[in-house]
């Protein structure tokens, strides 16, 4: 509705400055829609912005933009909007107007009740990844979060086939960055590319690990089907949706480099290697609750980022939940990582589903005085710490209170194809105080068992 009035405008300014003649006749072409009268409640500016303001402000305020504004008398008010405000159309509009000039300050901050449905809080798998985080973080190692995308470049640095790995890569549509079209299989690349990063700004002593999910592509998935909009997909079509998706597992990693300990230039200093990764994975399982055991596979077996003779598969409940050890020397040397750099990755949504959950039975406190003696074995070189442990908790039964490995001794000493394991072991019986007869019997019990395994015990 403003055109004529300028048109108006217009023809006097033509007249007085142009010589102008305006015609006598002129002619209003009104094509403005008419637009209808908003009914608006008053109440409906503390109902949606939670402002308590007076009826007479909100007419005021509605006037001054402009509005037509009638009735009001209980509150109800019959708003014609101006034509130069076609933003305004609906009570939710009038709300906003008045909400901005009595200023968005003034509204008041609420969290909206939740409805409690069952239990509340953590589930148990997100209170175990927070026992995960802060075990690592109390080992002294720093979180960090990184981008879950790579590609060829990431895949050559950790010596990955690209023929084996891309057909169960998910590849981006649009990825972010051409050279990195894909989700990760695992946290270990992209981890890798932070301490790089730190690296390359001067740090050496990097103990950095990153809680995320992988993305693993099932070739052989179903076709996601494509839903029609604006209606709630049926239970069978958000299971087909579910199905063509790849799985997603929360994964685990860590990367050490640089020293493992430095007190000074007159205290103690020590490079990392694969132990500092090892007892890492031992503090995040033994925090869980897991039964879990290291197992060194064979050579030809140790996938190809790791170092074939420095490295572990973590099992727990019989299945491969993780690997832990030193990088391989040219996955360090593609990196720029420095040598001996030690990592570990776990499934924890794998490890997490070996868990019960079952509260732990405390025993009682024991008062009788303990036997501790030190027992060195010889075995051979293929038989493992943990199974000699295995043999001696079992020999011993209940009067076994505890047992540490101490001492692993190679030479000409042991003979060519052996090794000496000598463990720390300590004997309390629950019921009663252990004789010298006990104790020798208890020992003659664990000499015999090993001998099974060919173990024999050190003078």
């Amino acid at each position: 509705q403003l055109q004529p009035a300028a048109a108006q405008m217009a023809a006097e300014l033509l007249t007085k400055f142009g010589n102008g003649e305006p015609s006598g006749h002129p002619t209003d072409v009104n094509t403005t829609m008419y637009r209808r009268p908003i009914p608006f409640k008053a109440t409906e500016v503390a109902r949606v912005a939670g402002l308590d303001v007076d009826v007479n402000r909100i007419s005021d305020i509605l006037t001054d933009v402009g509005c037509r504004v009638a009735g009001g008398g209980n509150g109800e008010f019959s708003v014609s909007a101006p034509t130069w405000r076609p933003d305004l159309n609906e009570p939710c509009d009038l709300v906003e107007e008045v909400a901005r000039l009595v200023g968005y300050d003034e509204i008041p901050v609420t969290v909206p009740p939740a409805p409690v449905k069952g239990t509340v809080g953590l589930t148990p798998d997100q209170r175990r990844q927070r026992w995960v985080a802060d075990t690592l973080a109390e080992y002294g190692m720093v979180e960090s979060l990184s981008y879950p995308f790579v590609g060829d470049e990431d895949f050559k640095a950790f010596s990955y086939d690209p023929a084996v790995i891309k057909p169960v890569s998910v590849e981006i549509a649009n990825p972010l960055a051409g050279d990195r079209p894909y989700l990760r299989r695992d946290v270990l690349p992209t981890l890798a590319t932070t301490v790089q990063r730190n690296l390359r700004r001067g740090l050496e002593d990097i103990r950095l690990y990153e809680i995320g999910h992988v993305y693993l592509w099932d070739p052989n998935a179903p076709a996601i089907p494509a839903l029609p909009g604006g209606v709630r997909p049926s239970d069978e079509q958000l299971a087909a949706l579910d199905a063509g998706l790849p799985d997603q597992p929360l994964h685990v990693a860590g990367l050490l480099t640089g020293n493992a300990v430095d007190s000074g230039w007159l205290g103690d200093r020590r490079a990392v290697d694969w132990s500092d990764a090892v007892e890492a994975v031992r503090r995040v399982c033994d925090r869980l609750g897991a039964r879990y055991e290291l197992r060194q596979p064979a050579a030809q077996d140790v996938p190809s980022q790791w170092h074939p003779g420095r490295a572990a598969q973590i099992v727990a409940g019989e299945q491969v939940v993780g690997m832990v050890g030193e990088l391989h020397p040219r996955v360090n040397e593609a990196l720029g990582l420095p040598a001996h750099s030690a990592a570990f990755e776990l499934n924890l949504t794998a490890l997490f589903g070996t868990l019960d959950g079952k509260p732990v039975q405390a025993k009682p406190i024991a008062t009788f005085p303990p036997v501790k003696q030190d027992l060195a074995f010889t075995v051979d070189q293929s038989v493992t710490a943990a199974q000699l442990e295995a043999v001696v908790r079992e020999a011993a039964g209940a009067n076994l209170e505890s047992i540490e490995l101490f001492d692993v001794f190679t030479g000409e000493q042991v003979g060519e194809g052996k090794k000496s394991l000598a463990f720390a072991v300590t004997f309390r019986s629950p019921s009663k105080t252990l004789s010298a007869e006990d104790s020798e019997a208890i020992r003659k019990a664990i000499v015999d068992k090993a001998e099974a395994i060919g173990a024999q015990l050190r003078a």
